[in-house]
């Protein structure tokens, strides 16, 4: 049952499989509405791959589970879906729910996190941040506004990094010094990763044409 799920995901996810996804969303439906009636490992493998596809119907779903749901890890689940959509339209509406004051404090940084960190989803959520920092800034516990800025070890450019540094330079985050210099060191690795590794790998995958 684990090895099935572990394929499941990765067929699903890196593999992008169409089959794989389209039987995704009806295992993540009926592990929300019954999580007893599903396998737990495949239905964990299934949920995030049915939300990184999904369509407004099931971002509605999510979201009533997770106004909704007695069970707090019910709660929890649905609500870290609603921040993997890959959706455009369904990406901005569950930014803009994490700092609607639907959404806990700490669990508001987190939802704002989670599409800052994956390559899908990490453009539109750093502009979403900066352009409406007053309203994110609500949302910021002390501890959480660093590991919020931290995320932005994510990015893997000179240009995002300078982003950053002015942006958090022109926007302080209480408590964040150390996580900012952290996030630009990490960003100035990926970089020099990058151009180190990156013409042996073009040339690799010429050589396996």
């Amino acid at each position: 049952k684990e090895l099935r799920a572990s394929l499941f995901g990765l067929l699903g996810g890196i593999g992008e499989d169409a089959d794989v996804i389209a039987q995704a969303k009806p295992i993540a439906e009926q592990a929300l509405k019954n999580p007893g009636s599903v396998d737990p490992n495949l239905a964990q493998a299934a949920m995030p791959i049915a939300a990184e596809n999904g369509d407004a119907a099931f971002f509605d779903e999510l979201q009533h589970t997770y106004e909704t749901a007695q069970n707090p890890q019910a709660k929890e689940t649905a609500l870290r879906l609603l921040a993997v959509f890959s959706n455009p339209d369904l990406e901005k509406r569950a930014l803009e729910y994490a700092v609607s004051g639907k959404v806990r404090n700490q669990d508001a940084a987190i939802e704002l996190m989670i599409p800052l960190m994956r390559p899908q989803t990490r453009d539109t959520a750093w502009d979403f941040i900066r352009n409406n920092w007053d309203k994110v800034q609500a949302q910021l516990t002390t501890s959480m506004g660093g590991y919020l800025v931290g995320s932005t070890a994510a990015f893997c450019s000179e240009e995002k990094k300078q982003e950053v540094t002015s942006f958090f330079a022109e926007h302080k985050v209480a408590a964040a010094s150390m996580s900012l210099t952290r996030a630009e060191d990490a960003i100035d690795a990926c970089i020099e990763l990058r151009k180190d590794q990156g013409p042996k790998l073009e040339q690799w995958m010429v050589q396996q044409k």
